[in-house]
């Protein structure tokens, strides 16, 4: 069988005892599998891998390779290499060029260091490194999007264990932050002594193989020499105690001395003995011992980390400017208690032996950076809350279980990071720790936030990884780690969760009663709690594309999103639930308990309503229109408060029995519905003052009980079957408004010549028996006083009616100027109804009634039997009655220019209320009870087609609601119209700007918002203002750099000021501009009275807000610097531009 396509790009020699590259592997075109493992081959040749650029897997484990040639980074196309099983002791540089890498296998070689640019492996997902002899594992590694790392088998690793036995999550924490923080302080130390060191590759790791201290190529004499001309001794990998020794009175003008990876056991006098020795970088040796008796005069930044240092001298507390001291990995327990008295302001003791604060520690009134990361402290003391100028704190990868409560005293703690202990619950001090920008909590054991955490406003970074949340508090920290907090700030105005995938309502947002705008679209939320109905002053809402279980999806498409929180308002007197297809009501009504005065509950398909209906104790009106009821239901007669009962256009058939003993009743509007007869219990509803039953099948008499209610402003008995009315209706002397239209009425009693105060009578329709002529085509309508006189005078012939005391006389009424004003009157009465929202005028006592909108369909109109003559009457005058009315004979609101009681002021607000209640949009076609034929007028048809215009416009309106919602403030080095924008800028810079802008640098602006990739390591906040603070630096360096050439150009006047011993000699004077370096050319030309200048302007950008003791000791540094221009520059630069860079990467 031939061998496939696949096959022929396959070229295995696994186990062939090949003791050399096989060259028939380059035949293979394009060969992309090469497994030449488990043989004997000692060497790749150059120029082989150049040749296989299709290459994806490689495997060459289990040979004798001892080195790989440099010419692999062209594998561009290499995803997985194995070199395991081999005898390797480096990896070339170039490896790191090839991007492409998924898979990389090193292990069980002799592999010490892992060198290049790392970061470029950026889709590395497994690295294999066991077995090695690898002492640093490069923070960069931590960048790497890895999914698996393995390390163990690595003897001389500096990792400590603690950090080892919580697995891989904790090692990349480690590099990410503690590891990030050695890389800081080893590059920016660097730079003191490798001033061409460019912002290009200021992130790049530093070199910690003293194999490669012969970079530079100079001998130790070379070194020794080119240190007494320039201050700076750079003894980097040179194990040369000896030729220190042996020129140690040459060397007594260094200020700088680099000895790191010398192998040093211990530093003795000849270093510590440097009278103008400001920095002193002794990292990666072996030092166990430091001499003690002497006292460094002029040190301020020791770096003796990674050593093997059990104890320190007591002499060093008595050094007067020592500010930073970074002693990470050792195997220190204690400090002496002369360190009390050190003005130190960083202070890095990670990765050491400590089981409790030093005593000495909490004496430092200074101290601003604490690091006591992969110690053993099993407890903070107390008293730490009283170095009140402490801003960040590292207790990570320790045995802490609490936080002490005294560290609510740290008023100025920016960061803290307790990540990787034990704690039992969330600390309670942390809500109280308000200037918090970055904090971090990864696995520590919480498993809920406290409400108090919304206090941390200025809280920038946020990590909770390795906790157990549950939803919604899991969703949030997916979405935002920063929404853990925004949820609980009760100052926030507005909030965006949507597109977040939360599955529930947080519960959490009930205490942020100031919201006004909240977006939940796009979620997969299927209802809501109680506790959105507390947010009631929220008038943005938004829960679009949200899987919404009944009734929220219908009260969300019905009366937008933000009725929901009206119906889970508890506290809430008004609902309205209409048009939501209800068949049954919702248990959350019943919530509303004594609150709930009005509810809307029309055109749904209610049969009944439930017995606990009755805890609405305060509920007094209720609208039950358009519903599916055979019979008002029961327990709505035990509502003690229910002054007004709507329910027409259902199936009810009789009204009940018991309901004479709803004593507040007011009104009662049964319209459209097939009720025969009245109960004579209605006679005891004295109070009621409307009652609405056109449109039913009431027939034969109207019963004479009905006079007993004596309160009667309004009565509606249109399109029934009534034949006659009783005479007790002479009794309703406050009856204002009868509507009587389309029944069997032939003649109405002569008591109705008592009803003085009837303004409003309809009675067309009705087969009245008149005598005489003209009378034939009559239609009975009126609509004032003088009207409703002359109808009565038509249809009770005889002595003519009275007229009332409130209207002119009727033969008034033919005057045509007297017709047009009630033409305007009555087109007043229709707008008006036209217009629920815009009630009637009324007196001030009831114009602070609020009132809902009117979202109901309209009740049908009952039929009637106009003619022609009259339906054009009608078309002529839109203001009458019949035009006007829609639904089954809207109720009419009394007059607003009348001159009424209190008590008829109560009742026209009552009238126009229920007009309000029955007037509304059209009914949708879903509604499955068909009205009663109508008549529609075509003032009545504009009307409607006005208002489905105002539906599309409100529908447009809540399409494009804008949300206002927070943004991050902008960077504001960036908006700084001084700062320059391009590199070339910072040489215009104005000297005056220069102190301002270094204060602006030393505050760093929040980190930007990233977007990780699906698989991409998530970066902790912390460590990204760590990194940032890189280009910060260089532009300190730049701008102090500019201070150095202003300054520099009076050297030809201050040359008699120079020292002969820092003289240069024309070989080594080469120029450099960087102020990191004290060197012939430039600042060791500045006057004393400029240095101390700008070491004035320095301090006060640097330290705004140091304490008066450090100010103090600032004013001694000043003097010293006027009496020593060499110790002045190296200070300027050491402790101040030093310290800013740190201190802007440890504030953040």
């Amino acid at each position: 069988m031939p061998p496939t396509h696949d096959e022929q790009q396959i070229f295995a020699r696994k186990g062939a005892s090949l003791t050399s590259f096989p060259e028939e592997a380059l035949a293979v075109v394009p060969l992309k599998v090469l497994d030449l493992s488990t043989n004997d081959i000692p060497t790749i040749p150059p120029g082989i891998f150049p040749k296989l650029p299709g290459l994806q897997v490689c495997d060459l484990s289990r040979n004798k390779l001892a080195s790989l040639p440099d010419d692999i980074g062209a594998l561009q196309s290499l995803q997985r290499l194995s070199v395991a099983h081999n005898k390797l002791s480096s990896l070339p540089d170039s490896l790191c060029q090839i991007t492409t890498l998924v898979w990389l296998n090193i292990k069980s070689n002799s592999i010490q260091h892992l060198r290049g640019n790392i970061r470029l492996w950026g889709r590395l997902q497994v690295l294999n490194a066991s077995n090695n002899n690898l002492e640093i594992l490069p923070a960069d590694v931590g960048w790497l999007p890895l999914k698996e790392l393995r390390v163990s088998g690595n003897p001389n690793l500096r990792i400590p264990q603690t950090v080892l036995k919580h697995g891989f999550k904790a090692i990349i924490s480690y590099l990410q932050v503690v590891c990030e923080q050695h890389r800081l302080v080893e590059r920016h130390l660097s730079r003191f002594t490798h001033p061409d060191t460019g912002a290009d590759d200021a992130d790049a790791e530093p070199d910690f193989d003293s194999s490669s201290s012969a970079a530079k190529g100079l001998s130790v004499e070379q070194r020794i020499s080119e240190a007494a001309n320039t201050g700076i001794l750079d003894f980097k990998g040179c194990a040369s105690s000896d030729a220190l020794d042996a020129a140690h009175q040459d060397l007594h003008a260094v200020y700088v001395a680099d000895v790191r990876s010398s192998r040093c056991t211990e530093l003795d006098t000849n270093i510590l003995s440097f009278e103008n020795l400001v920095i002193l970088n002794a990292s990666f040796n072996q030092i166990s011992w430091i001499a003690d008796g002497i006292v460094p005069g002029s040190l301020g930044v020791l770096n003796a980390s990674f050593n093997k240092l059990k104890e320190l001298p007591s002499s060093l507390g008595s050094s007067p400017v020592l500010q930073q001291m970074y002693l990470a990995n050792n195997q220190l327990s204690d400090l002496p208690e002369s360190f009390a008295s050190l003005p130190i302001v960083d202070l890095f003791l990670s990765e050491n032996e400590f089981t409790r604060i030093p005593r000495a520690l909490l004496g430092m009134g200074q101290l601003a950076k604490l690091s006591m990361a992969c110690c053993k402290l099993q407890e903070l003391s107390e008293e730490l809350g009283n170095i009140n100028s402490l801003r960040f704190l590292d207790v990570s990868f320790n045995e802490l279980q609490d936080l002490p409560e005294s560290l609510s005293k740290l008023t100025s703690l920016n960061a803290l990071n307790i990540s990787f202990n034990p704690l039992q619950t969330f600390p309670k001090v942390i809500p109280s720790l308000t200037a918090l920008l970055e904090l971090n909590l990864d696995f520590t054991n919480v498993s809920d936030l406290p409400p108090d955490i919304g206090k941390l406003r200025h809280l920038e970074g946020l990590q909770v990884e390795g906790n157990q949340f549950e939803e919604p508090l899991r969703s949030l920290y997916r979405a935002n780690p920063l929404l853990l907090v925004q949820v609980h700030n009760t100052a926030l105005t507005s909030l965006d969760l949507s597109g977040i995938g939360l599955t529930c309502f947080p519960t959490q947002l009930a205490r942020l009663t100031g919201l006004s705008a909240l977006n939940l679209s796009r979620n997969k939320i299927p209802s809501f709690p109680p506790e959105l109905g507390l947010l009631t002053n929220i008038r943005h809402l938004s829960v679009k594309e949200n899987p919404l279980v009944p009734p929220f999806r219908q009260i969300a498409e019905a009366h937008g999103s933000r009725s929901i929180i009206d119906y889970l308002d508890c506290k809430g007197s008004k609902l309205d639930l209409s048009n939501c297809e209800l068949q049954e009501l919702p248990e959350q009504v019943l919530a509303h308990g004594t609150h709930l005065q009005q509810l809307k509950l029309a055109n749904n398909k209610l049969m009944d309503l439930p017995p606990s209906f009755s805890t609405l104790e305060a509920l007094n009106t209720l609208v039950l229109d358009y519903n599916a009821l055979q019979a008002v239901p029961e327990v709505v007669l035990k509502l003690p408060k229910l002054s007004i009962l709507m329910a027409s256009c259902n199936q009810i058939t009789a009204l009940p029995v018991g309901i004479g003993a709803c004593s507040n009743l007011q009104a009662i509007v049964l319209q459209s519905n097939s009720i025969t007869e009245l109960p004579s219990s209605i006679s005891n509803l004295v109070d009621l003052k409307a009652l609405g039953l056109a449109s039913n099948n009431i027939q034969g008499p109207l019963p004479e009980f009905l006079g007993s209610c004596t309160a009667l402003r309004l009565l509606d008995i249109s399109s029934n079957q009534i034949m006659s009315l009783p005479t007790s209706m002479g009794s309703l002397q406050k009856l204002k408004t009868l509507k009587a239209c389309d029944n069997q009425l032939s003649t109405i009693p002569q008591q109705f010549r008592d009803l003085r105060n009837l303004q409003e009578l309809y009675l067309e329709g009705n087969p009245f028996k008149l005598q005489g002529p003209g009378h034939e085509s009559h239609a009975f309508n009126a609509s004032s006083s003088s009207a409703v006189r002359k109808v009565l005078d038509v249809l009770l012939p005889g002595a003519p009616s009275p007229s009332p005391a409130t209207e002119p006389l009727a033969a008034q009424e033919q005057q045509p100027q007297q017709e047009q004003q009630q033409q305007q009157q009555q087109q007043q009465h229709h707008d008006l109804q036209q217009q629920p929202q815009q009630p009637p005028q009324q007196h001030p006592e009831h114009q602070q009634q609020h009132q809902l909108p009117d979202p109901q369909p309209p009740l049908p109109k009952p039929s009637s039997r106009l003619p022609q003559q009259q339906q054009q009457q009608q078309q002529q005058q839109p203001n009458s009655p019949q035009s006007s009315q829609q639904g089954p004979s809207p109720l009419p609101s009394i007059s607003p220019h009348e001159s009424v009681g209190r008590e008829d002021r109560d009742a026209q607000h009552l009238v126009a209320q229920i007009g309000r209640l029955s007037i509304s949009n059209e009914k949708p076609p879903s509604a499955q009870i068909t009205p009663k034929e109508s008549i529609v007028t075509a003032e009545s048809a504009e009307g409607e087609a006005a208002k489905r215009r105002l539906q599309e416009q409100a529908s447009k309106d809540r399409a494009q609601d804008k949300w206002l919602f927070l943004q991050k403030h902008a960077d504001t080095i960036a908006q700084d119209p001084l700062r320059p924008k391009a590199a070339s800028g910072w040489d215009n810079v104005p000297l005056t700007d220069i102190p301002r802008l270094l204060a602006a640098i030393s505050n760093p602006p929040p980190p930007p918002p990233t977007n990780n990739n699906a698989g991409a390591q998530k970066r902790p906040q912390t460590m990204q203002r760590f990194r940032r603070v890189v280009d910060q630096s260089n532009m300190a360096v730049r701008l102090l750099g500019r201070v150095g050439s202003e300054l520099g150009q009076q050297q030809q006047q201050q040359q008699q000021h120079r020292p002969a011993s820092f003289r240069s000699s024309s070989s080594t004077g080469s120029s450099s501009s960087d102020p990191c370096v004290v060197n012939s050319s430039s600042s060791l030309l500045i006057p004393p009275a400029a240095l101390a200048t700008a070491a004035a302007a320095a301090a006060a950008a640097f330290i705004p807000d140091s304490s008066s003791k450090c100010r103090s000791n600032s004013n001694g540094l000043l003097q010293h610097c006027c009496k020593a221009p060499a110790t002045a520059a190296a200070l300027i630069v050491s402790i101040l531009v030093f310290h800013q860079v740190i201190a802007a990467a440890a504030d953040s």
